[in-house]
Order: structure tokens, then C-alpha cells, then sequence
């Protein structure tokens, strides 16, 4: 089978959606598939970039890398955190001007003239390969609109839309303005009418897309993503900010902190280093991939335990997840999502200590049918005795130390292949 995939995020960007539709495309073309990717053509100092993670695609993989157009080369967030020689609080000022164009003029997202070049070549491609299926995924909706483009042009060539986070219903959108709601919410129709098939990676955000749009439910699927298998003798020398004498408890990825809410975390360490100090003094906790909010990151950096590492290579990541002794994992307190994380940790022969946001957090039911590490509510409270707890008793349950193996990216992806191809 043919199949072209429309994907904004992919390596060299070291991200959870590029890791994603790498090992997707990996195993999809190791299944026999012959496989494209059109994607930007990133420049390397593009704040994600990891060029080690070039490597990791297979060479019978075709990737078209399409300019990224005038404006969003204007915009794009860079490596380095001060712009040419201005002073930080200019700087500053020209990221908040930044993100306000992306926020309000850049309909629907900042690929507004890659969307357009990529519909062009994928135009050539689909007719000079004969593609089967086209699978655009949701990040960014500029990969939806250029697959709507492709669909139009192409109407006998299957069109697979997959939605890694829900569109217009998105917790953020209330702040953007009412113009730019209105033309994505009527983009998005557009785009769902023309869609042949649906791939979700929860039941809530497929429920709220079949409930908004009419969709027959025949016409959806519930997808997932996976872990690579790794061995830890690849880095048995490995350090880091890991300390051989203490309980090392390992977060990876930013903290974005509109959905993830680290201050129970802080007041529970607080309250451990006053009242259980012998418990606070065995703990080491990591917290690798950096926090967006500079008052919340200074708070985190002032406690002793707490170590703050910002981004880092893919590989690093790796490495410090299967050095740890227990994984820290966060629900989202908005939406209807799963953190991509929790499939990679479900590869780590060592626990997850889930911290949910609210009874409705879809995070829940996945760690509770896995099995894999304690669950609580994200309070005070109940982090200062699941971590009390964790440090007494952390052998007690083996099968906490297991992986995962329907979630091996070979499965996953077979998994994935039967429901594009039904």
C-alpha cells in the first residue's frame, strides 16, 4: 500500500508528536508499505531541533521537506532565547509580539504558507505515485487544510484525518478572537465532511467529535502510540543530574503549566522536608524538558531535591527515563487528552506515580488497566503520601517494574495498519 503522510512535526524536531509519526512510519514501511512524509523544511535553529534524530528514519522512507513560507520564518521560535543582539526584555517583548500574531492572525496556525506549498507537491506526488491513502495529523491544523486541498483535487484517494488533540475545542481558544474561532470552526466542518475516516487516541475526544459533527462512529477508530525498546546497558554509565544514593524520580518533557499543576508537588515537599526529613533527604526528584512559567520554575528550583533540566536531546530523555526509579506523570487539567509520555514510559522497567487532574481525567482508566505504579489526585496531601509510601515500599510490587508489550511500536503499529487499511 501507498501511503503519504502530512506531518508538521517530524524528525529533526524532538518532540512527542515528531517520535510519534517517525516510529509510525518506521514500522509501517518495514510492514511492506511504501511510505512518504511531507513535512517543513525546519531550519536548524528551530528551537526542537535534534539532528541525531534524522538517523532514526529508515532510508526507504520518502520525505519531502517544502519551505516553510515567508511568515512563519519571521516567527518561529529559535534555540537561543535572546533574538540577534537585543537586550532579554526586548527580546521579550518581540516573543509576546510573536505569539500574539500567532494567536490572533495566523489562521489557523503559523504553517499558513507551508499548508500551500505542501497541497502543491503532494498534488505531484499522490499523481506520479499513485497513493492509496493520505493520513494528515492534527498537529498543527495546517496539515488537515492541505490534506482537504489534496482530497479535492484527488476525490478517489482515501483520506484519513488523525486527531492527536481536538481542533476548535481546545481550553485556549476562549482567548483568541472571535474572527479567527468562527473561520477555524468552519474550517474544521469542512475538513470533517470530506474526511473518510477518523483516528482518535481517546474515547472522550472521539465521543465530543461524533457528538459535534454527526459522525457515524463506523467511520472512527481509537489509535495509540508506542515505546521503542531499549536496553540500559546502552547507558549503564549514565549520570547526569541522577545520584547513585538517592530514589531518583524522573519527569520528562516541558511543564506546561495551564495544564499541568506542579504547586501540590511543591507543597508536599515543602511539608516532607519539615516534618519527614529522613524521607525528603532519600529522594531525588528530575524534572527533564524545562517549566514555562519562570515563578513556578524558581519555586521548583528552590527546593533541595529538585533538580531542572531544560530540552534536551531525544536520546538524553531516554536515558534518564531508564534510569530512574519511578516516572512522575501528570494528567492534563483542560481537554480530553493522554500526555504522549505515558506510552514511552510504559517501555521503563520502573514505576509510574500518576498524579491525575480530576475524576474525568482520561489518564486514569489507562493506568488503571495497566497496573503500572500508584494513582492519586493531584493535592497536597496525597503526593506527600504516595511519595512517602513509594520510598518505604517501592520493591514490594515486581510487576510494577514490567513493561508493556501491547505497546511495543511493532504492535502499535499493526494495530494502526488494520485500521487504515479496513
Amino acid at each position: 500500500m501507498k501511503i503519504l503522510f502530512i506531518a508538521n512535526h517530524f524528525p529533526p524536531i524532538n518532540n512527542s508528536a515528531s517520535i510519534r509519526i517517525l516510529n509510525y512510519v518506521n514500522h509501517l514501511q518495514v510492514m511492506g508499505n511504501e511510505v512518504m512524509v511531507l513535512t517543513p523544511d525546519y531550519p536548524k535553529d528551530f528551537i526542537n531541533y535534534d539532528e541525531e534524530l534524522l538517523y532514526k528514519i529508515n532510508t526507504n522512507i520518502k520525505v519531502i521537506r517544502v519551505d516553510m513560507g515567508s511568515i512563519y520564518k519571521r516567527i518561529y521560535p529559535k534555540k537561543s532565547r535572546q533574538i540577534g543582539n537585543d537586550s532579554p526584555a526586548k527580546a521579550s517583548k518581540k516573543n509576546i509580539l510573536k505569539s500574539s500574531i500567532k494567536r490572533n492572525l495566523a489562521i489557523p496556525d503559523s504553517y499558513i504558507e507551508w499548508k500551500n506549498n505542501a497541497a502543491k507537491i503532494g498534488d505531484k506526488l499522490i499523481k506520479k505515485n499513485k497513493v492509496d491513502i493520505i493520513i494528515s495529523t492534527h498537529e498543527t491544523p495546517s496539515c488537515h487544510l492541505a490534506g482537504l486541498k489534496l482530497k479535492k483535487n484527488n476525490p478517489e484517494v482515501k483520506w484519513i484525518t488523525y486527531w492527536s488533540d481536538p481542533w476548535t475545542f481546545e481550553y485556549y481558544r476562549s482567548r483568541e478572537s472571535l474572527l479567527k474561532r468562527n473561520v477555524e470552526k468552519w474550517l474544521e466542518r469542512n475538513v470533517v465532511k470530506k474526511s473518510d475516516k477518523f483516528l482518535f487516541t481517546t474515547e472522550e475526544t472521539r465521543d465530543l467529535y461524533i457528538s459535534s459533527y454527526s459522525i457515524p462512529k463506523s467511520r472512527t477508530a481509537i489509535v495509540y502510540r508506542g515505546f521503542e525498546e531499549y536496553s540500559r546497558e546502552n547507558s549503564k554509565k549514565f549520570i547526569g543530574l541522577l545520584k547513585k544514593d538517592k530514589i531518583n524520580l524522573v519527569h520528562t518533557g516541558e511543564i506546561y503549566t495551564e495544564l499541568r499543576d506542579t504547586r501540590p508537588l511543591i507543597e508536599a515537599l515543602k511539608a516532607l522536608e519539615e516534618e519527614e526529613k529522613d524521607i525528603f533527604d532519600q529522594i531525588n526528584i528530575v524534572l527533564v524538558g524545562g517549566v514555562d512559567n519562570l515563578k513556578i520554575k524558581k519555586e521548583l528550583k528552590d527546593i533541595k531535591c529538585v533538580s531542572l533540566l531544560s530540552r534536551v536531546p531525544y536520546e538524553e530523555a531516554q536515558d534518564y527515563m531508564h534510569n530512574s526509579d519511578g516516572l512522575l506523570l501528570w494528567g492534563n487539567k483542560h481537554g480530553c487528552q493522554i500526555p504522549g509520555k505515558v506510552y514511552e514510559y510504559f517501555g521503563v522497567k520502573s514505576p509510574i506515580l500518576t498524579i491525575l487532574a480530576n475524576n474525568q481525567d482520561p489518564v486514569g482508566k489507562l493506568m488503571k488497566d495497566v497496573d503500572k505504579g500508584p494513582i492519586i489526585y493531584n493535592n497536597a496531601q496525597e503526593i506527600k503520601e504516595m511519595i512517602k509510601e513509594f520510598v518505604k515500599n517501592k520493591d514490594k510490587k515486581e510487576y510494577w517494574y514490567e513493561i508493556i508489550p501491547k505497546y511495543k511500536w511493532e504492535n502499535v503499529a499493526k494495530d494502526l495498519f488494520s485500521k487504515i487499511s479496513d
